[in-house]
């Protein structure tokens, strides 16, 4: 099933008090170059450990789904397999 083209959301989650803005921002600085159309783009700050990306609510790279912290190539190859379907 491939997600409506004309609204593709990305959201980070991430842990501010355990210092993972700094990842945050430079995930979110790779995606904003990589060019894509995108709706929506939000920073999430959270608390419990959390580094999460979610495209359009689906949850495609953690931090504890993957043993660390999902690297920022391994987040847009999640992106472009989440917006192709």
């Amino acid at each position: 099933m491939n997600m409506d083209l004309k609204r593709f959301q990305i959201r980070i989650r991430y842990c501010a008090t355990c210092n993972h803005e700094p990842h945050a921002l430079a995930v979110l600085e790779r995606v904003l170059k990589y060019k894509m159309a995108l709706s929506e783009v939000i920073l999430e700050p959270v608390e419990g450990g959390v580094f999460e990306v979610l495209a359009n609510g689906k949850l495609i790279a953690s931090r504890t789904e993957e043993s660390g912290f999902p690297g920022t190539e391994e987040v847009l190859t999640a992106i472009r397999k989440a917006r192709s379907g």
